[in-house]
């Protein structure tokens, strides 16, 4: 069994899911880290709160102390409505894109313009600006899991239909 572990967010590695406070609220965040520039640590939000979106990234200030979900695993959904192919299709923040062997989480547009989406490899925790070529497949529905415990589904909020 997994027990879980307080831990600061610089203690966390790359890659590490983990649970924190923000603002009175429970979130869960992946520790991430740009594969470029500064190569700065920052928190891409996985389960929502009401001031903090999924894909969002945050910085370690906002995250303080977090609680590590030792053997918490990224999983998106297999079923088959919640699939894409990834040519001719563009993934939304918060969609998860299969590239390779390799499993991307698309953040929400970030930086000084707001124009920046990045892809954070599940795994390694790397965060890159968009690749040029189309990804094998889109998934819109994932999980947090750790072993057979679902700590969180994801589902992508309802379409707004155009009036």
């Amino acid at each position: 069994m997994q027990t879980d572990q307080a831990i600061t967010f610089e203690a966390l590695q790359p890659g590490d899911v983990f649970r924190f406070h923000h603002r009175d609220k429970v979130a869960i965040g992946l520790k991430a880290q740009f594969a470029f520039g500064t190569r700065d640590h920052a928190a891409v939000i996985l389960k929502p709160t009401h001031y903090l979106r999924v894909g969002g990234l945050v910085g370690a200030y906002e995250v303080g102390d977090a609680v590590l979900l030792a053997g918490a695993k990224i999983l998106p959904s297999a079923k088959p409505e919640t699939v894409t192919a990834g040519k001719n299709n563009f993934a939304e923040p918060g969609e998860i894109e299969l590239r390779g062997a390799g499993l991307h989480f698309i953040t929400l547009p970030h930086g000084a313009s707001m124009g920046k989406v990045y892809r954070v490899n599940i795994n390694s925790g790397a965060i890159a600006l968009s690749a040029e070529a189309a990804p094998v497949e889109i998934y819109s529905c994932w999980s947090i899991m750790r072993g057979d415990e679902t700590i969180y589904d994801h589902k992508p909020a309802p379409k707004q239909s155009a009036a």
